[in-house]
């Protein structure tokens, strides 16, 4: 393609985009980190129209497209939590993380009652995180480095997974700029990555 043209976005998905898309789709339903029919093909295909026209769609690419049908408003994906790579990170997003993390293990909590306390002087080093689940206090730390997300935040959350409905946190990479996190039934990781159409695992846990 000479370059300055711009792509034309395509009408509608090939075959195969459509496959990779649906796969992906039935892997996360598989192991619990979608409901059924909660998220179809066509939607995530839109919206990596919308917001990335003309590229693409293989595995990297499905998977990514759930932070972009997130990123256009879908508040709430299955037991999704988007985690932004390169960003400014404030209280407010590390409020907002923590919420949707211990949403998806289970726990109704709302980011505007997590409180964050950042280092002193707001730059390298310790943040402190409080929330209420179960009627009681519950505090934890994270290394904080403010354009980094905390490499040991969802870390220390998926410790707070419920005994009557054990999940496990997982985390993929596809190289969109935001991390895409996912609790999963317990012990369901293998089962994950074998229904993907990869040929090495695109899940880890974290």
């Amino acid at each position: 393609m000479p370059s300055g043209t711009s792509r034309e976005p395509p009408v509608e998905p090939t075959t195969s985009e459509l496959q990779v898309l649906a796969a992906t789709i039935a892997a996360l339903e598989a192991v619990d980190g979608l409901s059924p029919g909660e998220v179809d093909a066509m939607s995530l295909w839109n919206a990596m129209q919308e917001i990335d026209p003309g590229q693409a769609i293989g595995l990297y690419e499905a998977i990514g497209s759930f932070s972009m049908l997130h990123d256009l408003g879908r508040t709430r994906i299955g037991r999704m939590t988007f985690v932004p790579a390169h960003t400014e990170y404030d209280a407010s997003l590390l409020a907002d993380i923590t919420a949707s993390v211990l949403t998806s293990l289970g726990h109704p909590v709302r980011s505007e009652d997590v409180v964050v306390t950042l280092p002193a002087d707001g730059g390298q080093g310790t943040a402190t995180i409080a929330f209420s689940i179960a009627g009681r206090t519950e505090t934890i730390e994270c290394s904080y480095l403010w354009k980094y997300p905390p490499a040991d935040l969802c870390a220390n959350l998926k410790r707070f997974s419920r005994n009557d409905d054990p999940r496990q946190l997982v985390c993929a990479d596809p190289g969109d700029q935001t991390l895409l996190y996912v609790a999963i039934r317990e012990g369901s990781i293998g089962e994950l990555n074998e229904l993907l159409p990869a040929e090495i695992d695109q899940f880890y846990e974290a």
